[in-house]
Formats: structure tokens, sequence, C-alpha cells
């Protein structure tokens, strides 16, 4: 089982539900042309893989109505990453911190 993540209609990374868990994680120069305009590479690619580890630690089915878990990123959800609060949600956060994840779903 695998979890397909997008923003703007392109695919940006995968996380396979394996035995040691795996993710991939895609970067189109032509796609992050059209991204807010103070929005860094490493600082989109940074929540590219945050989100991409919490596939891995909170499972496939972890998608959520706000936040980075979101199943496709808006240009106002590039705003907040600008801003540092695209964050995990509280509950997610307390899973993940208190080693209460079930990544095998």
């Amino acid at each position: 089982m695998q979890t397909r993540f997008a923003v703007k209609g392109e695919q940006l990374g995968y996380a396979a539900m394996t035995k040691a868990g795996h993710a991939s994680i895609f970067s189109d120069p032509e796609q992050q042309k059209a991204r807010v305009s103070n929005l860094t590479n490493a600082t989109f690619l940074g929540h590219v893989v945050a989100r991409e580890i919490g596939h891995l630690l909170l499972g496939a089915n972890s998608h959520t109505p706000a936040g980075i878990m979101r199943p496709v990123w808006r240009p106002v959800d590039e705003e907040w990453m600008v801003k540092g609060v695209l964050l995990f949600g509280k509950d997610e956060a307390t899973r993940m911190a208190d080693g209460h994840c079930s990544p095998r779903q």
C-alpha cells in the first residue's frame, strides 16, 4: 500500500507502507517556479519530507482536512510554510511523540 501526494496537480512524493517503510520525494524545477514567491526550495522540500515521514509514522490513511497532512496543498498552505505555521495537528503530533503510531495500516 502506498500514499501519493500532490500539490497543484503534480505528484511530489509517496510513502510505501513496506516492512521497513520507504518514502520517495520528487522535485521538479518547473513546478517550483509556480509557487509562492518567498517560499524557498529548502522550506518547501522540508515540508514535503515531513509529510511523507508523517505517512510512514501515522499510516497511509492519515490525511486530514487541515495542516501538513492535507491530501493536496493549496497556495495558502504554501504561504503558511513561509510563516512556519503549516504543521501537524495536535493529535498527530501527540501520537508521533508518544510512539502511539500504527504505520502498517
